[in-house]
């Protein structure tokens, strides 16, 4: 780098103070995200105790149908048939089932080259943190995104254009058997890596017997994913095989994720595996690496011989570390014309531009699929295996509020089970009609109390509530605490250090937790079963609905977005129903840009799945 881009970018943290930005939270999720690490052992069960059943629970209004479909929002829950929650036998409110809008996958889902597009010019863009390490089957943090991911491909790879569609990476074409228990890729013809080696199938056997079968020393985060892959076969340099035990409807999700890139063979091989230390690694994506100085810049450069050709528009990705920083550094970088495009910013900036009030900014955004909510412990017996009270507090808080209370250090988006801003999700103008979500909290604070009192809890009860430390985590208890007052419930926060929170959650040392699973793929197999489903190690809550574990198994084996959205419906109904986890919100990103850039990807929740920037061309002002 030389030393006047050098001197320019490391002056940006003397501007912040000039800018007013040093007070300004950091927008990102990354290694330190409050998320519970996956316990060892499924959870324990209790005997079963019959409670009475409770009743109506009022009906929400309906909203205004969305573009694309029709919406019918759910009536929050009636009494109907008895149901097991965390094995004691309860009579579950129930309703009409909703129809939630339906998404309609675009007929053209496939990015094909921009007529009007410019070629040349470097993408100026920021890196919110340095890596802790390089091996990305190794890592679950974002910082593992920017710019990793630019130089790497997958077999397969979601639509930059609505995100959940799979569209041909490296493979050029798929089929499954009859009994959709076998699927075979076909490879591109005559593609390289970025040192000249030849990608063939033998890449992809060492690849996902890495992530399968991870040798010592290597931590595979996402093996459990292919728990199902019973055998792979190598049928010849192009051809290759998944064996499966039984049909996976998430299989061409889980190869398209972004995580899973493709690895040379004998790269692997020359480095034993294990890519922890390694940052010049060739791979097939649309950049190559040229340098990193750790802790400044990353210097990527056009791969001419990548598949989709005339992809990368842009001749090199100059992407900037702003580790150890706040906010401020990379939004005074934006804002002041040095970056093209930035990935983590100020959330009050981000505001502005979202509201058209920072002209010449065009704003996108991720939500980050990571659940965050209250786990309530249905194990430990009363008062949380009760449904009645569980409603009782989902209606009770107001998410609104506490959105509001934490919005200068972070960015969250009002969310259900399934990830905002999904198209499996429901719209947020149908959120903000349902009981618990919508901000008039009159109709449900009525509701709550008559809940409470029916349950036998009249005047509350007192019970420890447990939270990791920090200042957005003191905030959020402090309005939970509050809200639970008009119910008569007494919380004790109870903030501990990491560790420790950690431990107690695993083991279930808790009533109440402020807490949240992550999940990478944009769909409701993956986010459902983590919380859902009763072996799941991070079903913290420890819910088990029989109902709910055979729809989790309808979903694993189905197939197409309109099936796998209709099971993915009728479980969210029953999760709104039950509440295992009163859902809060999710944490979203800002990625705002300037005008003059073009073709910028569709993120939605696939962030770990579309960062590549292969469509991006530069249209700069002179």
């Amino acid at each position: 780098m030389s030393p006047s881009k050098y001197w320019r970018f490391k002056t940006l943290a003397a501007l912040v103070g000039l800018v007013g930005l040093v007070s300004i939270g950091l927008v990102a999720c990354g290694d330190d995200e409050t998320s519970i690490p996956v316990a060892r052992t499924a959870p324990t069960q209790v005997a079963p105790t019959p409670i009475a059943a409770p009743q109506g629970l009022g009906q929400a209004p309906k909203a205004a149908a969305p573009a694309g479909g029709t919406s019918v929002i759910p009536k929050a829950p009636k009494a109907t048939g008895v149901q097991s929650v965390g094995g004691r036998t309860t009579t579950a409110p129930t309703g009409p089932k909703p129809t939630i809008s339906r998404f309609q996958p675009p007929t053209n889902a496939m990015y094909f080259p921009d007529p009007n597009a410019k070629l040349g010019g470097r993408l100026q863009m920021g890196c919110s943190t340095d890596l802790a390490h390089s091996d990305i089957i190794q890592s679950g943090s974002t910082s593992n995104v920017f710019p990793p991911f630019a130089w790497n491909a997958n077999l397969l790879r979601f639509s930059i254009i609505d995100s959940v569609t799979v569209v041909p990476d490296l493979a050029e074409s798929w089929e499954f058997s009859d009994d959709r228990k076998t699927l075979t890729l076909r490879l591109r013809p005559g593609l390289k890596y970025h040192d000249g080696t030849a990608f063939d199938t033998k890449d992809v056997y060492a690849t996902y017997d890495r992530i399968i079968n991870p040798p010592k020393g290597v931590a595979s985060l996402r093996k459990a994913q292919f728990e199902v892959v019973e055998s792979m076969e190598i049928v010849d340099p192009l051809t290759f095989k998944f064996h499966m035990s039984e049909p996976k409807g998430l299989m061409l999700g889980m190869l398209a994720m972004g995580w899973n890139v493709i690895s040379s063979d004998e790269f692997l091989k020359e480095h034993d595996y294990n890519l922890r230390r390694v940052d010049n690694q060739p791979g097939v994506g649309p950049f190559k690496f040229r340098t990193h100085e750790q802790g400044e810049i990353w210097e990527l450069d056009r791969f001419d011989g990548y598949w989709q050709q005339p992809l990368p528009y842009v001749d090199g990705i100059d992407c900037y570390e702003f580790s150890g920083q706040a906010a401020g550094p990379e939004t005074t970088a934006l804002i002041t014309g040095q970056l093209d495009m930035a990935v983590s910013i100020a959330a009050d900036v981000g505001v502005e531009i979202l509201n058209g009030e920072r002209p010449g900014l065009i704003h996108s955004y991720s939500v980050s699929p990571f659940t965050n909510g209250l786990f309530f412990n249905i194990a430990k017996g009363a008062p949380f295996d009760d449904v009645r009270v569980r409603y009782a507090i989902h209606l009770a808080i107001n998410r609104q509020q506490n959105i509001e209370a934490i919005s200068r250090m972070s960015s969250f988006i009002l969310g259900t089970y399934i990830v905002s801003n999904s198209p499996y999700a429901p719209t947020y103008e149908e959120l903000l009609t349902w009981p618990g979500y919508r901000p008039d909290k009159t109709e449900d604070l009525a509701e709550a109390k008559r809940l409470m009192a029916e349950a036998g809890y009249p005047d509350g009860f007192k019970t420890r509530y447990l939270s990791g430390t920090g200042t957005t985590n003191s905030i959020t208890s402090a309005v939970y605490q509050d809200n639970l007052k008009d119910l008569g419930i007494e919380v004790e926060i109870d903030l501990v250090e990491g560790v420790q929170y950690f431990e107690e959650v695993r083991e279930g040392k808790f009533h109440m937790a402020k807490g949240g699973v992550g999940y990478t793929i944009d769909d409701p197999e993956d986010a459902l079963v983590t919380i859902a489903h009763p072996d799941a190690p991070s079903n913290y809550s420890r819910y088990s609905n029989p109902e709910v574990t055979g729809l989790l198994r309808e979903l694993s084996g189905a197939f197409g977005f309109d099936e796998r959205k209709r099971i993915g419906d009728e479980i969210l109904v029953i999760l709104e129903r039950e509440q295992p986890i009163a859902m809060f919100a999710y944490n979203s990103r800002h990625f705002p840009y300037w005008d003059y850039v073009h073709g910028f990807p569709f993120i939605g929740a696939n962030l770990y799945s579309t960062a590549r920037w292969d469509s991006i061309w530069l249209d700069r002002p002179h």
